[in-house]
């Protein structure tokens, strides 16, 4: 049996890192952290790294009992999809844990404990104490082993990387070249009617804090071939989802930046007593203006052709240390 661990971070700290040495490439880790213990060693990366384990480090928002609420609800969302494909391990020093440990294995017939460390060596032992094998492979009567059982239709375990303090809603698919990608694919790998819905849960799916949660579950809701389905348009997604976070930046940075300069221009012109009507118009140039190419060569020609040579150049030489 594999080992699923949910890691809080906040309260072991690296002490809860030992004898990762034992994890094997079927092995899944969770690691909860927040801002406020972000301090994972290098040495600790580089061994699960090199375990081959499956492993997430998932940033939460900081606050009393913020992390144990996120482990908690992510971890019943990992056993309601894998079930008793794993032994469950939540690392904590917390005995809290404990109470919401029993109620699963009682509730879901599922193997789930609380330890202080991840300590593989003695989470991987048979029950009757001796190391269990970690090639799961079985003999046959010829001696030779048998081949490996796969499961090809394993869901999906890595949903997000991390939960954002604050999330902002993408209410729909936009016209983006990435919303374009994922419309293709969408198109490309359904047909007749599941079209329209496979888009609708997508779409639906955005609406959501958990976006990629969201739409896998969705999917997963509307058809049984969701898993190639939410595969391919997984990494799609998330390329839509960084770009949409990246022009929102943009979009505040550059408001952010129009104000103040429009603040600033309209205190100095004030100052200087110029006429509200000059005063709006030669703000409005340089909120337009700014951020163009060759800005603030626009705004001297804008201003030159508003209100002459004389009046635009003595606009322009009272702006221009604001850009």
């Amino acid at each position: 049996m594999s080992n699923c661990y949910f890691i809080d971070f906040e309260n072991v700290r690296n002490s809860g890192l030992s004898n990762l040495k034992g994890l094997d490439k079927d092995d899944l880790i969770f690691l909860f952290y927040t801002s406020d213990t972000d301090t994972i060693t290098l040495n600790n990366i580089d061994l699960l790294n090199n375990s081959g384990c499956r492993y997430e480090l998932i940033k939460v928002p900081a606050g009393s009992q913020s992390l144990d609420r996120h482990l908690i609800s992510f971890a019943g969302y990992a056993i309601g999809i894998h079930g008793n494909k794993f032994d469950y391990i939540i690392v904590s020093k917390d005995k809290g844990y404990d109470c919401i440990i029993s109620f699963w294995k009682a509730r879901c017939g599922i193997s789930a404990k609380r330890q202080a460390a991840v300590n593989v060596n003695s989470a991987k032992k048979t029950p009757d104490g001796s190391k269990a094998v970690k090639d799961k492979q079985t003999v046959c009567n010829s001696g030779k082993p048998a081949p490996a059982q796969t499961n090809s239709k394993q869901d999906p375990v890595f949903i997000h990387s991390e939960i954002p303090e604050k999330t902002d809603k993408i209410l729909q698919l936009d016209s983006s070249s990435e919303a374009k990608e994922i419309d293709n694919y969408l198109n490309s790998c359904s047909s007749g009617d599941l079209v329209d819905k496979v888009k609708k849960a997508v779409s639906d799916g955005l609406k959501e804090e958990a976006q990629l949660n969201a739409v896998f579950c969705n999917l997963k809701n509307l058809t049984e071939n969701y898993r190639k389905i939410y595969e391919g348009v997984k990494p799609l997604i998330k390329r839509y989802l960084k770009q949409a976070v990246k022009k929102k930046e943009e979009k505040e940075l550059k408001s952010s930046c129009d104000q103040n300069v429009k603040e600033k221009v309209l205190n100095v012109l004030k100052e200087k007593k110029f006429g509200d009507e000059i005063i709006d118009s030669a703000a409005s140039v340089v909120s337009e203006k700014q951020f163009e190419k060759d800005g603030k060569l626009q705004i001297y020609r804008n201003l030159i052709g508003k209100f002459g040579q004389e009046k635009g150049l003595e606009l322009y030489r009272l702006i221009k240390p604001l850009l």
